[in-house]
């Protein structure tokens, strides 16, 4: 159940702000949904309510069956003597112990308990008026029931409900309405009016929303019904591992009759799925509707497309914050961030986002209509609207400013849990500045490498090298013709790489679909970026990828040769006095970059293992998702997870070895953290294979962060060092060369 959270300490305003609610212009006309819909939307409910009964009859039938056995077929036990008369014995009681199996199979997920809710945070009609009245008077505009409560939280979005879930639906007005800071954040008052008219259409719907209510919950039923596993199952799997003849057989039996029974029930759930996304999508025209007469066809096509990039700056934002939380510090305005992220998106990003709205595609269980669709329906309208304040949507909120923190400090204490300490707060502005620099450190890097840097394939460096001991003079010359050699082999260089990447790529994504065609995955291989319609051309893909790969190497390594050599020059430099002496805070940035040389042969000491681990997450995260979705099923399966995940854990232990005796050298809330701290964490047990997975991935995406973040600063100190002995900095990389961000979402 959801918690109240104190609201923020500000000032309590005595009235509402006037201007918000007189700014409205006469009412609109109410959205009705036809008769046709509302009984399409009856006939549907009443489909979904009798599924669960099909479900239910089931379970009646198998246990008739069972029951009928055993009493109808007694006489089994009497057939023939010795091995005979056992072998009928167990032909007697199989059927007995498989059917209560299954029985208790089906009935188990009746009794599953649902995820667990995020707890609310609540706001209060005395703190917060203005807002109250203006959804007051909206809920009049569109002939809504006002809610009793209104919700914040940290999403993108807005939504409206039943306060108490199925008791609710007894209950005329029960409803709470629930308004994402970071919407509000980024929206201005006219298209979050829109979108809470549009929420509110949704509450205006009366019998619609409760008939679609019932829906959704019958669907999320049956997909824990199909999905769900617990402690039954791994019991089951166990049985089959057992030395008994007879409990392995019984057992195989009893998994094949619960896949069949879920089996029965993911049909019914697709079923249920494709007969109520129909009706889910006209629903949301009608709400549409209400949206666009409320604040006006050209505000609701601003809104859609805001909605669009605001999410896409949230998802970065999450990565980002998943970044810092590695050097345990989280921004103190989520909502801020969000903003800065959206306002910051590279052209590249901007025009993907377009045009996936401007798409029109649109699935069986697609539950709202496609955007495109949406925004031309507005334009036909073409409703001038009925409220027209344009001001930021903040200024609806009592002190935004407070709330926004607020909402932060509540989110990341549900997300992260005891885990997360006030001192993990640092302000947005420091950790927006941070982030800036480390944006720079990679275009720096990016140009000084002259775009050929890869996190599939690490430098190496040695300070220590027969370089360090040349003289300035010498140093400068080398450095002149390595500088010249980058340069002219840019082109060349980045063409290699992406070569490289790509058949990298090719041979993940085929043994991916190498690794689940023993287990009768279907898939389409040209989804996966492969061609050929069979298993062997698949096969032949991923051997002239492997043969690329060899192909590419020689060249890869000459490559990275020259990189590294221009940057152990540099480093050469920096330690020189008279060198360091030219550049502003000189002795300082040459300790600095000798403790980034050193983190980063460290970091590059783990290359090879890194890349034996990328190369088996795959098949390893492909096993264990059919393993937790069909596991019952397949034999040799279980073993085959087990022993990935044990060669997976052998290796993230060798990193963490080679690793731990290095400080990490960012700021970081933790002093004594070590680059093992940073990159792998904590190992996960040995036997738990799901969590020996995902420290994998986190592995993977630690270091490739980390190494970024260490030679995008030696790039930045390399480029003052050669600056300082009068050699400019090299041109941007040519336009084929495209630097990573651009194309991040």
């Amino acid at each position: 159940m959801g918690i109240d959270i104190p609201p923020p300490r500000i000032a309590l305003k005595v009235h509402a702000d006037d201007r918000f609610v007189e700014a409205f212009d006469g009412p609109i006309k109410r959205t009705w949904a036809s008769p046709a819909y509302l009984v399409g939307l009856s006939v549907v409910a009443i489909v979904m309510l009798l599924l669960p009964l099909v479900y239910l009859g089931l379970i009646v039938l198998a246990a008739y069956g069972v029951y009928y056995h055993t009493v109808e077929n007694t006489e089994i036990l009497g057939y023939g003597h010795g091995y005979a008369r056992i072998a009928a014995g167990i032909a007697y009681l199989a059927p007995i112990i498989i059917g209560a199996v299954l029985c208790l199979f089906m009935i188990k997920p009746l009794f599953a308990r649902p995820a667990r809710r995020e707890r609310r945070m609540s706001l209060v009609r005395q703190n917060e008026p203005t807002l109250f009245a203006f959804v007051d008077k909206l809920c009049e505009i569109v002939g809504s029931p006002k809610p009793k409560r209104i919700d914040v939280d940290c999403r993108v979005n807005a939504s409206a409900s039943f306060r108490r879930g199925l008791l609710s639906l007894f209950v005329p007005g029960d409803l709470v309405l629930t308004i994402g800071v970071p919407l509000a954040a980024g929206s201005t008052l006219c298209e979050l009016t829109g979108v809470l008219a549009h929420e509110l259409g949704h509450f205006s719907q009366g019998i619609g929303m409760r008939l679609c209510y019932i829906i959704d919950f019958v669907n999320s039923w049956f997909y824990r019904v199909v999905h769900e596993r617990d402690q039954w199952d791994e019991n089951l799997i166990d049985y089959c591992e057992n030395e008994s003849f007879y409990v392995v057989a019984i057992a195989y039996l009893a998994r094949v009759f619960v896949w069949l029974g879920r089996l029965i029930l993911r049909l019914l759930m697709q079923v249920a799925n494709i007969v109520s996304c129909a009706m889910s999508r006209q629903m949301e025209y009608d709400a549409d509707l209400t949206e666009i007469r409320v604040a006006g066809s050209t505000v609701f096509e601003q809104s859609m497309r805001k909605g669009v990039f605001l999410n896409a700056a949230a998802n970065a934002v999450m990565e980002d914050l998943r970044d810092s939380w590695r050097d345990g510090k989280l921004g103190d305005d989520l909502p801020s961030l969000i903003v800065a992220k959206m306002n910051q998106m590279p052209e590249p990003l901007i025009r993907t986002l377009g045009e996936r709205i401007d798409s029109r595609a649109e699935g069986l269980f697609s539950t709202h209509p496609s955007m495109a669709k949406r925004i031309e329906r507005a334009r036909r309208h073409d409703y001038s609207g009925v409220f027209a304040l344009d001001c930021p949507a903040s200024e609806l909120f009592a002190d935004f400013g407070v709330l926004a923190k607020a909402i932060t400090l509540h989110f990341y204490q549900d997300v992260i849990g005891p885990r997360f300490r006030a001192t993990n707060l640092v302000s947005t502005e420091v950790l927006t500045k941070q982030q800036k620099q480390a944006s720079r450190g990679r275009k720096v890097s990016w140009r000084y490498f002259q775009g050929c840097l890869s996190t599939i394939r690490l430098l190496r460096t040695d300070r220590y090298s027969e370089v360090s001991k040349l003289p300035v003079s010498q140093l400068v010359e080398r450095l002149k013709r390595i500088r010249q050699e980058i340069v002219n082999s840019s082109g060349a260089g980045v063409k290699i790489i992406a070569e490289y990447t790509e058949a990298d790529r090719v041979c993940s994504l085929a043994d991916i679909v190498c690794t689940v065609q023993p287990y009768s995955v279907r898939l389409d291989y040209r989804e996966f970026g492969l061609r050929g319609g069979s298993i062997e051309e698949v096969r032949a893909q991923r051997e002239e990828a492997m043969l690329a790969k060899g192909r590419l190497e020689p060249q890869l390594r000459k490559l990275e040769a020259t990189l590294q050599l221009r940057v152990e020059c540099a480093i050469a430099l920096m330690g020189k006095e008279v060198v360091h002496s030219r550049v502003r805070n000189g002795k300082q940035l040459h300790r600095r970059l000798n403790t980034l040389a050193d983190a980063l042969v460290d970091i590059s000491s783990i290359a090879d293992v890194l890349q034996r681990i990328r190369g088996e997450q795959p098949s390893l995260r492909a096993l264990l998702y059919i393993w937790c979705r069909r596991g019952d099923v397949f034999e040799g399966l279980a073993g085959n997870v087990e022993r990935l995940a044990t060669a997976q854990f052998d290796r993230l232990v060798q990193c963490r070895e080679r690793l731990r005796s290095r400080r990490y050298p960012f700021e970081h809330t933790d002093r004594g953290t070590t680059l093992a701290d940073y990159a792998i964490g904590s190992v996960p047990s040995r036997a738990d294979l799901g969590a020996i997975s995902d420290a994998c991935d986190s592995a993977t995406e630690a270091v490739a962060a980390l190494y970024m973040r260490v030679i995008g600063e030696v790039a930045m100190i390399c480029e003052a060092a050669e600056k300082a002995v009068g050699l400019q900095k090299l041109p941007e990389p040519s336009p084929s060369s495209t630097f990573p961000e651009e194309n991040d979402e």
